[in-house]
């Protein structure tokens, strides 16, 4: 974060909710409006200049600031205002060695030209009756401030304080898991990969791929995306050989933090061209035929396909987030033409509608795919995702052998 741009991104971020969230002029606990650039200040706060920075009294002064929120660690104790040091801190000198996480604040605001800060930890006196009485107005303050750095991500540990304008390490993602309307939503996890590839686009628009995400992911839809309820019995048929990381310092303008993305994923997998044709005629049929059920969208936002030598027999359904003429997939008045599929996983379907259907055990094998379009040197990009039971697609990937790609 020490880039310029990143100052200049929270600036931008600063004007544009002064400008248009007129919510954020409320206070949090009454409907008291008021306006973060010209509140009364807190008892004390840092006064930040260009080339050093003080504590002072502000004697009920009005203006605005910044505040600090930051976990308490061996550096901050180190440097906290207290009975033995507030009266020389008062006097006029500067704070002297602060925490890397205090300094980085400081920096910030300087940066921003804006001329207070307000930390607890230099603001209050610690361990005094000033501790007591401040205490009850803490919260007020954060709410009053033009805006509150978080510092969550500074290390504990004695003598390791990072501070918070040097670029972290991606942390460990943890799952969580989210319903709506029955649809699970989530990111995409390299353990199950098979299921997070498998996203589909909702409103069926041409966008561009926002803030450098790759065309698998679905981040790389800018509208809504939507997944399948989740099988248990879903079996993976790609494996992840490794993944490429990048920092992409372009999302700082586009989303709240800089984001480590992967950006190539190779797999080895299955893979063989099936023919492509505009729309569905029996929304109903399909999802019965396939064990997934289509979404209510318009039936014209879906495609059955085929395999090349059967091409009266629709044997699956598929949705694509690129328009199919700007993919140039197949040109079906000719007959001719292909788009590459590649087998994601399997699982099974069982016709359970009486008791004569499951004493039969009529069960039959889905085939859960990806399209993709070519590139250069093994590299493919995600066109869109379907689902098949068709038996001659089934043996075109049983029939090829696996191959080495990567997807973008």
């Amino acid at each position: 974060m020490a880039a310029p741009e990143y100052i200049a991104a929270l600036g931008e971020w600063l004007h544009d909710c002064l400008s248009n969230h007129s919510r954020c002029h409320f206070a949090i606990s009454s409907s008291t409006l008021f306006d973060p650039r010209s509140i009364e200040l807190p008892t004390r706060c840092i006064e930040v200049t260009p080339t050093a920075a003080y504590l002072r009294d502000t004697q009920g002064a009005v203006g605005s600031y910044v505040a600090l929120s930051h976990r308490w660690n061996p550096e901050v104790e180190a440097v906290k205002t207290t009975s033995a040091n507030f009266q020389q801190r008062m006097s006029g000198t500067e704070l002297g060695l602060l925490s890397k996480t205090l300094e980085d604040a400081i920096t910030i605001v300087r940066k921003l030209e804006i001329r207070y800060l307000w930390i607890d930890t230099i603001c209050i006196i610690q361990g005094t009756d000033d501790w007591n009485q401040e205490k009850f107005k803490m919260g007020q303050y954060y709410e009053r401030a033009l805006f509150t750095i978080s510092a969550i991500g500074g290390c504990i540990q004695a003598g390791k304080d990072s501070g918070i304008l040097e670029a972290q390490p991606p942390k460990s993602l943890v799952r969580l898991a989210f319903k709506e309307n029955g649809i699970r939503k989530g990111g995409l996890w390299l353990e199950d990969i098979h299921y997070g590839l498998m996203w589909f686009a909702v409103d069926h628009q041409n966008r561009e791929y926002p803030c450098g995400a790759p065309s698998w992911s679905w981040l790389s839809n800018q509208g809504e995306v939507e997944w399948q309820r989740r099988d248990d019995m879903s079996q993976s048929s790609l494996e992840v050989l490794g993944a490429e990381y990048e920092e992409e310092a372009q999302g700082v303008r586009r989303l709240p933090e800089v984001v480590i993305m992967t950006t190539k994923l190779r797999v080895k997998a299955k893979m063989q061209p099936l023919l492509i044709m505009p729309g569905i005629r029996d929304a109903k049929d399909m999802s019965v035929l396939t064990g997934v059920r289509v979404q209510a969208s318009p039936c014209n936002q879906y495609y059955t396909f085929c395999h090349p030598s059967s091409p009266d027999w629709a044997g699956g359904w598929a949705k694509f987030e690129r328009d199919p003429r700007v993919v140039e997939l197949n040109n079906i008045s000719s007959g001719i033409g292909a788009t590459l599929a590649i087998h994601v996983a399997s699982r099974q379907a069982n016709d359970r509608e009486g008791p004569i259907e499951h004493f039969m055990d009529l069960r039959r094998t889905v085939y859960e795919v990806i399209f993709v379009k070519f590139i250069k040197d093994e590299t493919f990009q995600r066109l869109g995702a379907g689902f098949t039971c068709d038996l001659t697609i089934a043996q075109g990937f049983q029939a090829v052998e696996d191959i080495e790609i990567t997807l973008i």
